[in-house]
């Protein structure tokens, strides 16, 4: 029988640094109207259970996760919409130049 690991807070805290700062970066990217490019994540292994005292700021960065995802998603739709948009005033225009 395996024994489950203890909590290490200290791994735990690096890890949550991380996430923070790939947060940061994709949000002042996305603030800036930059391309993001969010690279796969691999949750770590070994660290054992999230410690209490990690509890708040890992919610915090799950609430943070969420929150980004949302607006990648309404970003992506306005830019499709965009998108859509163009294709049809440049289809229009083609069509005019064509019959006129």
């Amino acid at each position: 029988m395996t024994t489950p690991a203890a909590p290490d807070p200290a791994a735990w805290g690096v890890v949550l640094d991380q996430l923070e700062g790939d947060l940061d970066r994709l949000e002042a990217a996305l603030d800036a109207g930059d391309t993001i490019d969010p690279s796969p994540w691999t949750p770590p292994t070994g660290l054992g259970p999230l410690p209490d005292e990690l509890r708040e700021r890992a919610s915090d960065v799950l609430a943070r996760l969420q929150d980004l995802s949302d607006e990648v998603r309404d970003a992506r739709t306005a830019s499709l919409g965009e998108a859509q948009r163009t294709r049809q005033r440049r289809d229009a225009t083609v069509a005019y130049h064509a019959t006129g």
